[in-house]
């Protein structure tokens, strides 16, 4: 076994599924449309030959969640579902409680389908809803329509996931703000137990983001992105749901426990192309941190696989000041913030380069409150500027 202690806490695992019917024009994950019967068996194959490799380098560790992600894991046919679970099954630990996610969109489930994968054990269902407005799935290239997308929250009910979370968008070009936070509310009277708010941002290197550069998309002006967001969060939280992260309201109980484990800084494993990883261990109140990724390229990770070699592109180490700042960093991004340990720990925070300036700035802007030695939190317009807040704060590091 690998001399790297990782921590004893239960790790999650996470699986991409690199393949889609069609790619959509905003999207810049790693997929492939190439659905050849010889790339899914390579890719199958090669999933199952990491999991063992990693298994043999690393250990039997103890499983709190698993995630199938993508792309669009409902691509895959119930055989190689049930290989992969096996493949998990038989090298971790996986508790008998574990959360067990699989993505689906709309136009690649049934009810047939839904009930078979609840069998073979996945748990909870996230659906790739996005908007229950057609236009918008036209524009957002989606392949499935609202109706598509109403059934599929409704059979995956009557399959037996009572465990159920939608993806929904705003911030979509030329949509108003009445029309974002009446497809929010729409989609709520689905009766789902977890939704995921996501703002559309035009990421470099998509169609979406050339159209957007070449003056053809108007997306929403600021305030009007910020009060698509407000509002949606507020009828949300109205209506019993808890906005335990800046994108994810949950009803009590529901909140993602994958995603929960990476932003509390917890350990996890990546298979597939693109995968990362996150070996975390605490000693003492000392954080040690290793970081590897593998190569987002399909062909490459089934060739290094057939050498029983890993596919890991880079691997990386980060000292003491980087993991306070990250720690801090992903706590932001919940609705309770960061809770200092120590007076110690607070001032070791300020005392990064032009730290305090920012965060007084910050404050004064309304954007986080500050409890000096105790805690920091975003407030509800922080949580729309977010991602800048973020930034700002990291680039502390770097001055």
């Amino acid at each position: 076994m690998n001399s790297y202690h990782y921590s004893e806490r239960p790790i999650g695992i996470y699986v991409h599924i690199p393949f889609c019917y069609s790619k959509c024009g905003y999207c810049d994950f790693y997929s492939l449309t190439d659905l050849s019967q010889k790339k899914l068996v390579e890719y199958i194959d090669s999933l199952e030959a990491e999991i063992d490799l990693i298994a043999e380098t690393y250990g039997s560790l103890e499983v709190q969640s698993i995630y199938l992600g993508g792309g669009t894991p409902s691509i895959l046919n119930l055989e190689c579902i049930e290989n992969i679970w096996e493949s998990l099954n038989t090298k971790y630990r996986i508790n008998e409680d574990a959360e067990i996610t699989m993505e689906a969109n709309p136009d690649s489930i049934d009810l047939k389908y839904l009930r078979e994968i609840r069998k073979i054990g996945i748990n909870r269902l996230s659906i790739g809803v996005q908007s229950l407005i057609d236009e918008e799935l036209k524009l957002l290239d989606r392949r499935h329509d609202s109706t598509q997308a109403i059934k599929a929250v409704r059979e995956a009910r009557e399959a037996g996931f009572g465990n159920l979370s939608i993806d929904v968008m705003f911030g979509l070009p030329s949509q108003e703000i009445e029309t974002a936070v009446s497809n929010v509310i729409e989609a709520e009277a689905l009766g789902v137990d977890h939704l995921s708010l996501y703002g559309l941002i035009p990421e470099p290197g998509t169609p979406m983001r050339e159209q957007f550069e070449r003056g053809e998309l108007p997306f929403p002006s600021g305030g009007d992105y910020a009060e698509m967001y407000l509002q949606s969060s507020a009828f949300l939280t109205g209506k019993g749901f808890r906005r335990y992260e800046i994108s994810n309201f949950a009803r009590k109980g529901f909140e993602c426990r994958h995603n929960l484990n990476y932003w509390n800084y917890g350990s996890y494993l990546g298979f597939g192309p693109s995968a990362h990883s996150a070996l975390i261990s605490c000693e003492k109140g000392e954080y040690r941190v290793k970081r590897f990724w593998n190569y987002k390229d399909l062909d490459r990770y089934v060739r290094r696989m057939k050498k029983n070699t890993t596919a890991v592109e880079d691997t990386e180490e980060l000292d003491s000041d980087k993991i306070a700042l990250e720690r801090l960093l992903l706590r932001l991004r919940m609705e309770e913030g960061y809770r200092f340990a120590s007076d110690d720990e607070y001032y070791r925070f300020m005392s990064f380069d032009d730290m305090k300036s920012r965060i007084d700035n910050l404050c004064d802007k309304r954007m986080l409150v500050l409890e000096p030695g105790k805690a920091i939190r975003c407030t509800d317009v922080g949580f729309v500027y977010a991602d800048e807040i973020i930034a700002g704060i990291s680039s502390s590091l770097n001055t």
